[in-house]
């Protein structure tokens, strides 16, 4: 869950031409996340096999305050994003 929440909220990858096969499949994986619907739904499916909407909602939280993600609050729609994500949890 944490890796696909951080996958949406860092959008997409700029993908280099001169990257491994490893990395490109790596990031590839990370674009699917990269739309709301699909990280919602793996979000959901999460939910549905035993994450609590709490511990999402933390670690939503604790995105925006993380010393990590300051690469990612650069981003113009970090707020964004992370609001549809808090929007979505709350009416699932």
């Amino acid at each position: 869950m944490k890796e696909v929440v951080n996958a949406y909220i860092s959008g997409d990858d700029n993908m280099d031409e001169n990257q491994s096969k490893v990395r490109y499949q790596k990031s590839m994986k990370r674009s699917y996340y990269a739309s709301l619907g699909n990280c919602c739904r793996a979000i959901d499916y999460d939910i549905r096999h035993g994450v609590a909407k709490k511990d999402v909602l933390e670690f939503i939280k604790g995105i925006r305050k993380q010393r990590s993600q300051r690469r990612n609050r650069i981003n113009k729609n970090f707020k964004i994003r992370i609001k549809e994500l808090e929007t979505h949890i709350l009416a699932a």
